[in-house]
């Protein structure tokens, strides 16, 4: 799915009209539809407040495929420690996929950003 696909399914998650999320960020409809219909990339601070107000990361909305993708590991440094973050206690686990899910969100909006520029 798109950012676009995304927010807007975020939104009719939350039973919101375009007018109530508008409200929320303290912006119009106009400017939800443009984004929900693909036509204006919000700012990386118009995204954190509508993220905010969905109560979604970033990261949510940015990303576009499913969550459920078999992935196949070439490095196999890499996949060993994979399968090692297994034995981790849940703890430290949660900790590691925090910071994993930090990285791969600032390298989705820049991206985002790019996209953005080459856009406009």
């Amino acid at each position: 799915m798109s950012l676009a696909d995304n927010i807007r399914k975020a939104r009719k998650a939350k039973g919101w009209s375009q007018r109530v999320l508008a409200e929320r960020i303290d912006s119009d409809t106009s400017y939800i539809n443009r984004i929900e219909t693909g036509k204006l990339n919000p700012s990386i601070a118009a995204l954190t407040r509508i993220a905010d107000v969905l109560e979604r990361t970033l990261d949510q909305l940015a990303k576009n495929g499913d969550d459920n993708v078999e992935v196949h590991i070439r490095d196999k440094n890499l996949a060993e420690r994979m399968r090692l973050v297994d034995s981790l206690d849940e703890e430290d686990r949660a900790t590691l996929i925090h910071m994993i899910n930090t990285m791969l969100t600032k390298q989705r909006m820049k991206e985002l950003i790019v996209g953005e520029k080459s856009i406009g």
